[in-house]
């Protein structure tokens, strides 16, 4: 497999500092990115053996309910918390409305999310943003749609990165499904799920959740033929450097760069830039290769560019 990533012609500081940014879900292009259909809060039998018990319990002794809303370490989580006050005006009053209520009562509430009218997603979203970055790299150099969306229009240039580089392994982390670089799935509907499967904190869980919500993207987007390496931000086994614009930065070795492919349209100024950076000992062993339109067919063709190393 061969790994490419399309770059803006002013994105040369990723030739010259060795580093390249995982992006916040947030940032990205794709409005649906992240974003499953929560259909439910929980599952139905998550609700029976679980939450309608302890509901019944909590309303024998108030003091539980004040707690568990009011403590942000071991408390509800935010969306949850604004689900029960859309419906009670006050703690208080839930707490009231608890003493004497059948707890089935609640019942569609926590398992009929459309019911409530509150996006979950978004909440779920905007904490991703914080926990996760993404890498977004491609398995072709020469489609001419990515040239013109991710090239600028041409202009740009594509790095060949190695896919055994150290750039895309960390084997140590607590989630197995970022551990390597995974391919994107393309689909005609968004994953669905309920926001408790969303909660989840135990990493062996993140690993399905990981692969469900962050490697399917819709069937409009298969023309890029997508790879991703994801992180997690708060993975203590890999270092992140963080610019002075809060963008988040992983270094990788020159030898994980095996051939730059420059745009048709790039400019003098670029394209000497870019042989200036490559001419450094460190870049020695990488090849450069000029894209040209072909005669006949709408396809691109590319000629190998001999540096001069005493640039």
């Amino acid at each position: 497999m061969r790994v490419f990533k399309y770059l803006h012609p002013s994105r040369i500081d990723v030739l010259a500092n060795q580093a390249i940014r995982f992006t916040p879900p947030l940032d990205l292009n794709d409005p649906f990115e992240q974003l499953p259909y929560i259909s439910k809060i929980m599952e139905p039998k998550v609700y029976e053996t679980i939450i309608n018990p302890s509901l019944a319990e909590a309303a024998e002794n108030p003091s539980i309910i004040k707690q568990v809303i009011e403590d942000p370490e071991n408390g509800i989580p935010q969306y949850l918390h604004d689900v029960l006050l859309q419906f009670f005006s006050s703690q208080d009053n839930l707490i009231e409305v608890l003493k004497g209520l059948d707890q089935d009562f609640l019942k569609p509430i926590f398992t009929l999310a459309e019911q409530i009218d509150l996006d979950l997603s978004k909440t779920m979203k905007d904490s991703f943003s914080e926990r996760f970055g993404i890498l977004s790299l491609t398995q072709s150099h020469d489609s001419l749609l990515m040239w013109a969306h991710y090239g600028d229009s041409h202009r740009g240039f594509v790095i060949e990165f190695d896919p055994e580089s150290e750039l895309f392994k960390n084997p140590n982390s607590k989630i197995k499904g970022i551990r390597n670089l995974r391919k994107v799935m393309y689909r005609k509907k968004r994953p669905e799920m309920s926001a408790l499967g969303a909660m989840v904190v135990d990493h062996n869980k993140l690993n399905g959740f990981v692969s469900k919500v962050f490697l399917v993207k819709s069937s409009e987007w298969r023309y890029e033929r997508e790879l991703r390496q994801i992180a997690y931000f708060e993975d203590p086994n890999k270092d992140f450097l963080v610019n002075q614009h809060g963008i988040s930065l992983s270094k990788f070795a020159p030898k994980s760069i095996l051939n730059v492919y420059l745009g048709c349209n790039i400019s003098p100024e670029t394209k000497m830039e870019i042989m200036n950076i490559l001419s450094e000992p460190c870049y020695h062993h990488v090849s450069l290769h000029q894209a040209f339109l072909n005669k006949i067919d709408y396809s691109l063709n590319f000629e190998q560019i001999v540096i001069d190393q005493f640039k």
